[in-house]
């Protein structure tokens, strides 16, 4: 009655980051023979992760500096499952992922040896849970409801136009990767070569941040500003104190500024697609937010205590305390997407087969965004620094035109592929 189609795979995958991975993965797809009844789609995974670090990476100052040294950097256990059915005009589907590490954290204190998520950790990711019917009210007309991916876009990988599903890097190997998201999604085919999708995100979701992305507070002479002036004597004035007076800038606090559950801050998305000549195409809007967070206000405090380095027991005179907040702009996103096939060989010889090509671009007209700079009374070896919102001009006078972190000018990103097979036994992407 079942029958099972694809058995073991093995695949290695090395990063540019000296990670080592090894995976194994099993995929059972059962299928019911009888057409009349439930049609299932039954898919189990079993993934084991194992990696290392085979140098040193190191970041921050001689006060603030942090290492991840060699060893193992990841051992996870993944069961991924997806369940669905489809009856009718109904279908539901449900994809999670069960994640089990092997190795994370020390063992905090003799009572972490009784605490069993301590000793065995995991996370539970749920990609898709959703509803759809079709033909809903009017034949040609799909709807579903719930968690899902929505993904838009022709080219490999890199998707300038699709932007509905938050980024999800927490593993920084599986580029492209997106989080499921709760969604409302109709498609309407107004023929066989012609459709109209609309897709509703009432909330907003940011993109997933890998464990060593916390790294990143101690590479402090990453300034956002525009402005290349500001930025220079900015990091100039940081780059003294720590030379002059060994006081280093840490970064104390972050606050992560979430979009408000509103009207107003609903993701909408809009997409027409069809195909002409045997050539496909499709044109699509989106309103909604950048998923990654861009700098809104920072805010400095001196302290008299000292920060020590670890390794060489190496202590600071005090430390500038930095609050930073983030938040997520706002954008427009306007794609096309163009995939077929052309073949400039058919005057030589009919039999020689085309060349399959996709184009995706997308244009993004973000919000403009400023940052709002200012500190507390700092002492800099006798030197005083006034309370106060920074002087960004340099004039003498406090305050002046914040700087802009987000242009509001429009930018284009597009990827371009081609590819071709030669006798059926060659693939060339």
């Amino acid at each position: 009655m079942f029958a099972p189609h694809r058995t073991t795979l093995w695949r290695a995958r090395f990063s540019g980051s000296a990670a080592v991975v090894v995976v194994a993965a099993l995929s059972l797809t059962p299928r019911l023979a009888k057409a009349d009844d439930p049609q299932w789609d039954k898919q189990i995974k079993i993934e084991s992760d194992f990696r290392f670090r085979l140098e040193d990476k190191s970041i921050g100052n001689k006060f603030t500096e942090r290492t991840l040294g060699t060893g193992v950097e990841r051992n996870q256990n993944i069961l991924s499952t997806k369940l669905g059915v489809s009856w009718e005009n109904f279908k539901v589907v449900a994809q999670a992922d069960l994640v089990l590490y092997g190795y994370r954290n020390e063992i905090s204190g003799i009572e972490g040896l009784s605490d069993a998520e301590e000793l065995q950790p995991y996370r539970i990711d749920i990609n898709e849970l959703y509803v759809q019917v079709n033909d809903l009210l009017v034949k040609g007309f799909n709807f579903r409801l719930g968690q899902q991916l929505v993904q838009w876009g022709v080219a490999d990988q890199f998707n300038p136009t699709n932007n509905l599903n938050a980024d999800d890097i927490l593993d920084p190997l599986l580029f492209g990767k997106q989080q499921g998201n709760f969604m409302v999604r109709g498609d309407f085919w107004v023929t066989d070569d012609f459709s109209l999708q609309g897709v509703l995100v009432p909330l907003f979701k940011a993109a997933r941040l890998p464990e060593s992305g916390q790294l990143a507070l101690l590479a402090l002479d990453r300034l956002p500003f525009i402005d290349a002036a500001l930025r220079y004597r900015i990091g100039t004035e940081r780059t003294a104190a720590l030379a002059l007076a060994d006081i280093p800038t840490v970064v104390d606090q972050v606050v992560i500024e979430q979009p408000e559950p509103s009207f107003e801050n609903m993701q909408a998305g809009f997409k027409i697609a069809g195909t002409i000549a045997e050539q496909d195409w499709s044109l699509s809007y989106y309103n909604g937010r950048t998923d990654f967070p861009v700098a809104k206000r920072n805010h400095v405090t001196q302290t008299a205590e000292p920060v020590c380095n670890e390794k060489t027991d190496l202590c600071s005179k005090g430390a500038l305390l930095t609050d930073i907040t983030l938040h997520y702009p706002k954008m427009h996103v306007y794609g096309l997407n163009l995939a077929g096939e052309f073949n400039p060989f058919k005057g030589i010889d009919p039999n020689i087969g085309g060349i399959g090509y996709r184009l995706e671009a997308a244009m993004t007209v973000p919000q403009q965004e400023r940052m709002r700079v200012s500190a507390d009374e700092v002492n800099l070896a006798g030197f005083i620094l006034p309370a106060g919102e920074y002087d960004y001009d340099a004039n003498g006078s406090p305050g002046g035109p914040r700087p802009i972190v987000v242009e509001d000018k429009p930018f284009f990103k597009w990827t371009v592929g081609l590819d071709y097979t030669f006798g059926g036994m060659l693939y060339v992407n």
